[in-house]
């Protein structure tokens, strides 16, 4: 997949014009926020996890749509490369930067109502994951139904990203497309994300590598398609926290066996996911 590089300036969306975070979210289905967090807070997130990484066997990490308890021998030697899932659970910074005072304010202005985070993923290095939607995809068991119009996500840079270590794709305006999803498929991913390729190709929307500095956030629509960028040095690693928010009241967790925390910005669901 060839992509155009998208500069790490101030400038949120690929196509530059005036208009509010509001506007150009609208128009491109992303929005970005630079220099967000502090460098500091991102630190001390990552190096909560990193430890939780070595020593907590409770962490859940997700391979080919399977997941597994981090003391399961059969990942002990690839935690880095898998992704961790439902971070929240485990980690209190994750829930702190989830609903950071300095994102939870735009993110639920974006979504046009109250949203909390229902689910976080944490990588080390891209995920290499094709084109995709989150839509119908983000689908936590402890959250049960919810309205999927309400979806928004959040990535968030624990350490510069580019061409060189993987950054992530993205494809500017693709959340007004209709799409199929991943089931029309018969769950066979290959398929569903050349659809996704061809479709966006077909509608003139390239394919962009985001070009992210430490602490910068990238805000998305629960339609946008986006990917893992695959990296140029194999050796690199690519931090990031993805957090995705949606619309669901705290007692649709609880009757679902979830659990809610309330931190600075907001409310942050976890639970057993397997």
């Amino acid at each position: 997949m060839g992509a155009s590089a998208l500069a790490a300036d101030g400038n949120a969306q690929p196509s530059g014009g005036a208009g509010s975070i509001a506007d150009l979210f609208d128009r491109e289905g992303y929005a970005v926020l630079r220099g967000a967090l502090l460098g500091e807070e991102v630190d001390a997130f990552w190096s909560e996890f990193e430890m939780l990484r070595a020593a907590d066997g409770l962490l859940l990490y997700a391979e080919h749509g399977s997941v597994h308890r981090g003391d399961e021998p059969v990942i002990a030697d690839r935690r880095r490369e898998l992704r961790a899932i439902n971070t929240q659970n485990r980690s209190p910074r994750a829930r702190g930067l989830a609903m950071h005072p300095a994102l939870a304010p735009t993110i639920e202005a974006l979504a046009g109502q109250t949203v909390g985070c229902i689910q976080t993923l944490c990588y080390s290095v891209s995920s290499r994951q094709g084109a995709h939607s989150d839509k119908f995809l983000v689908a936590p068991s402890y959250i049960g139904p919810y309205d999927r119009n309400s979806l928004v996500a959040s990535w968030i840079a624990c350490e510069d990203a580019g061409e060189e270590n993987g950054g992530l794709v993205i494809f500017p305006g693709s959340h007004r497309l209709p799409k199929s999803t991943v089931y029309d498929f018969g769950c066979d991913y290959g398929r569903y994300v050349s659809y996704l390729e061809d479709l966006c190709r077909v509608h003139d929307i390239a394919p962009q590598c985001f070009h992210a500095r430490k602490g910068d956030v990238l805000i998305w629509h629960g339609d946008f398609v986006h990917a893992g960028g695959i990296p140029r040095d194999a050796s690199l690693g690519r931090a990031s926290l993805v957090c995705h928010y949606a619309a669901v009241p705290p007692d649709a967790v609880l009757a679902h066996g979830g659990a809610v925390w309330r931190v600075a910005g907001g409310l942050v669901y976890g639970g057993a996911d397997s």
